[in-house]
């Protein structure tokens, strides 16, 4: 499998995330895990594509009703937000991040699945 936007560094985690998005929406479920897997591997050290990736993975879970899967998922993403709030050092920035709709989203999916 062969990525065009995946071919720079910065980019290369988000069009493998991107490429599994779109797998996933043709129900190519092996070829969406596939480019999610290596989105997950080039984003390790980029917390807001590896949240969005974990994410994106517990969408996957959530079609594929593998609702336990989908729930780990969805806890790692909410684990990443847990970390990226522990290095924020302002009141304001915290609450910026509690009240993101993304935070939101990804308690809705837990509560749900």
């Amino acid at each position: 499998m062969q990525c065009q936007q995946c071919r720079t560094p910065n980019r290369a985690g988000a069009g493998w995330r991107a490429r599994g998005e779109i797998a996933m929406r043709q129900r190519r479920w092996d070829e969406a895990e596939t480019a999610l897997r290596e989105a997950l591997a080039l984003a390790i050290d980029n917390p807001g594509q590896l949240r969005r990736t974990h994410a994106a993975l517990g969408r996957l879970r959530e079609a594929q009703r593998k609702r336990e899967e989908a729930r780990a998922a969805y806890t790692a993403a909410l684990g990443v937000v847990e970390r990226m709030r522990a290095g924020l050092t302002t009141p304001e920035t915290r609450a910026a991040l509690n009240g993101a709709a993304f935070v939101k989203q990804l308690t809705d999916h837990l509560r749900d699945s």
